[in-house]
């Protein structure tokens, strides 16, 4: 039977189009988060992006507090206190009274936590409370479960959980499916047929608007019931080909990425990696940099996000931050914080509230005082220092900025600085807690360079940095800061240059105007 016109039906009309809002509240100020063909997104028009996120409760959207949510498996009640006057509200009659996700969302950005991980449809897994669907759901997975009709009562309250976390500064790391065979097979038995489709159509259709989120296709997509590379490249296309903003695509593996991986290299479906290297470190950085390598010289540079490593525990903090958190930032990639043993439970973030600061100082520390997307990993600059930890790591702007982390600092090596001419301020940072020593000193380049003895603690980690003094520095789009407290000096005008041998550098750092 034909429908009926809505009175919507050849009406015509303008739309006006304002202005970019500089003052919008989180990634509205910024636009769009987008692939810019390097190893680091680039929001159109603000700033290169890095993620430091948590990767579990990878079942984030198993909340009481959601419509027809049966099996949830979360209230966040622990962060009903971080919920503030004229947030927004869910079920008042569950556990939390509505509150405990966005109080979760707030603390999260409190601490500098910039993406959440999570599966809108684990149906099948091993969470098996997080469903787009009317239902009744089967949980287990089965053939004759509905997965054509959609519970839009739920889906605007997670669009209005999203809406918030991006005004938050909150990337939404969107995973399309579990490891688990059953889930795998929920949609059309694991093929791209009318389920999947209209999944992907859903998702992208009410979701894809917002400016800094990216698409998974699974969680360990080579696990359990392994698809195909082919299939991955598949469903991919279609995202790809029904999302009109072209956001971001990953897919995340349990094998060595050399194999699962390889097959992906050079795909233009592709913009990020999503790699698991279970229980382990990857190389204290070592697998960064090969695969900074791999898919330059494969023609599409990705971004090289790690999004499960080590599992992070509330007493292990340390030893996160000196075997992942700096290695990874220091070798050009970026990460998520895994919590294997609260991976479907973790309830309250503040279990975790070090390693959330060790991880704010060090972002911060990237995005405050180094051109990151211009620089690249050179360790081997670096010679003499202790051996613990993966040795050193270099991130160079050659000639320029020179960063050197030492996971201990009992000896500090040399940095080869041959061929590089003129003066270069230098000064400690302490990634323990998130401040730079008063000292400044100068040292000289066409060497090999001393770094010398930190200021104290010589058996804890610490930050080298050296700047060039000699050549101006292009300011365009900077405001210098004091580095002691981070706050605004004052605006720099385009054109302007800033010769640092000419101010109280132990006071001065400088960082893109948008970020502050």
């Amino acid at each position: 039977m034909a429908g009926v016109p809505t009175s919507f039906d050849g009406a015509s009309g303008t739309i006006e189009v304002a202005e970019r809002d500089s003052d919008a509240p989180g990634f509205l100020r910024w636009g769009r988060l987008e692939y810019v063909g390097g190893h680091y997104l680039k929001f159109r028009d603000g700033p290169y992006w890095l993620k430091s996120g948590a990767n579990s409760p990878e079942n984030f959207l198993g909340y009481s507090g959601f419509d027809n949510t049966p099996q949830a498996q979360h209230s966040f009640t622990a962060h009903v206190g971080d919920w503030r006057a004229g947030n927004p509200v869910f079920d008042t009659s569950s556990v939390d009274g509505g509150k405990g996700l966005i109080g979760a969302l707030n603390y999260l950005s409190l601490q500098g936590v910039n993406s959440i991980y999570f599966m809108p449809m684990n149906i099948g897994g091993d969470g098996r409370d997080s469903s787009p669907y009317v239902g009744p759901v089967d949980w287990a997975g089965s053939p004759s479960n509905d997965n054509l009709h959609f519970d839009v009562s739920k889906l605007k309250q997670w669009q209005v959980a999203f809406a918030y976390a991006q005004r938050e500064r909150i990337h939404l790391h969107f995973v399309l499916n579990e490891a688990e065979e059953a889930n795998k097979r929920e949609l059309d038995d694991g093929a791209l047929g009318i389920e999947r489709k209209l999944f992907y159509r859903e998702m992208v259709a009410r979701f894809s608007q917002h400016l800094a989120i990216q698409w998974n296709i699974s969680e360990e997509y080579d696990h359990l019931y392994p698809l195909s590379p082919e299939a991955i490249k598949e469903f991919a296309g279609y995202i790809q080909q029904v999302d009109p903003y072209d956001h971001p695509i990953t897919v995340h593996q349990l094998a060595d990425p050399g194999i699962t991986w390889k097959p992906l290299l050079g795909d233009e479906r592709f913009s990020t990696t999503a790699f698991q290297y279970p229980g382990r470190y990857a190389g204290h950085g070592d697998e960064v940099e090969r695969w900074r390598r791999l898919t330059a010289a494969a023609g599409r540079p990705l971004v090289i996000s790690v999004d499960e490593l080590e599992s992070a525990t509330p007493t292990n903090a340390s030893d996160q931050r000196k075997k992942i958190l700096w290695p990874t930032y220091f070798s050009g990639g970026q990460l998520e914080w895994y919590v294997k043993e609260e991976d479907q439970t973790l309830e309250d973030f503040r279990r975790y509230e070090e390693l959330w600061t060790y991880t704010r100082y060090a972002r911060l520390f990237m995005q405050r005082r180094l051109p990151f997307w211009e620089m690249e990993p050179q360790d081997w600059l670096l010679t003499g220092e202790p051996t613990d930890f993966g040795r050193g790591q270099v991130f160079a702007k050659p000639g320029e900025l020179y960063a050197v982390y030492l996971p201990t600092a009992t000896t500090t090596g040399t940095l080869d600085l041959s061929g590089v001419s003129g003066v270069f301020q230098k000064r400690w940072y302490n990634p323990r807690t998130g401040v730079f020593d008063a000292a400044v000193s100068t040292v000289m380049g066409g060497g090999s360079v001393a770094l010398g003895t930190p200021p104290d603690s010589p058996s804890e980690d610490w930050v080298v940095l050296l700047e060039s003094i000699d050549t101006g520095q292009s300011t365009t789009g900077f405001t210098l800061i004091n580095a002691d407290t981070d706050q605004p000096i004052a605006s720099l005008t385009d054109g302007m240059t800033l010769n640092l041998a000419m101010l109280p550098t132990r006071h001065l750092g400088y960082a893109p105007t948008s970020l502050l």
